[in-house]
């Protein structure tokens, strides 16, 4: 069998013409400074639902003037939910107020008493309406004197966790009128008186 022979200046170029081509033979491969490929798509996370605060607008906030040194307020507004998912308002503060909670009327014993309630309802696609003589919020051990046109900063907040902060104005309104008396017994019919 014939022996090849290699041109004697071809044994000494191949370790030097290594180190240039091996880079170039690694380039197709993704090693020589392309641009990495980008990533693969991936789901467009889920839109959250709208938080409670979100939903709920608050109008005609106002809270009632007392005399100077009073101690205790009311803050009365109206909530309307225009979200789809029922609601609850389940507390309240202010920094004008060393405790603020959620109260309500009701009769006892044909007295109106007020008590403090966890929460109140505001239903979807509706109004929860605070006023005198219902539900409201209720401002205790006062830190000053309200004045009339005084705003009265309240944060809100709903059963989800979520907070509203609402400006309301102290005012002077007359108070609702009282419910009507029962009706009274009617009195004895007096015996006729004999003059005899």
């Amino acid at each position: 069998m014939p022996r090849l022979a290699l041109p004697l200046a071809l044994p000494l170029a191949l370790p030097l013409a290594l180190p240039l081509a091996l880079p170039l033979a690694l380039a197709p491969l993704g090693c020589g400074g392309e641009a990495p490929s980008p990533p693969p798509a991936t789901a467009a996370p889920a839109q959250q639902a709208p938080s409670a605060a979100q939903q709920v607008e608050v109008r005609e906030a106002w809270v009632r003037s007392m005399p100077p040194g009073s101690r205790m307020s009311a803050a009365f507004l109206t909530l309307h939910n225009g979200g789809r998912d029922d609601t609850a308002l389940v507390g309240a503060a202010s920094e004008i107020a060393g405790a603020v909670e959620l109260h309500t009327h009701v009769m006892e014993d044909g007295v109106a008493k007020m008590r403090q309630i966890e929460q109140i309802a505001v239903p979807a696609g509706a109004d929860a309406v605070l006023r005198p003589g219902g539900d409201h919020v209720m401002l205790m051990g006062l830190r000053g004197d309200l004045v009339l046109g005084q705003e009265v900063v309240l944060q809100l907040r709903f059963a989800d966790g979520s907070e509203s902060t609402v400006s309301a104005v102290v005012e002077a309104r007359p108070e609702p009128p009282a419910a009507p008396a029962p009706p009274a017994a009617p009195a004895p019919a007096a015996e006729p008186a004999h003059g005899g």
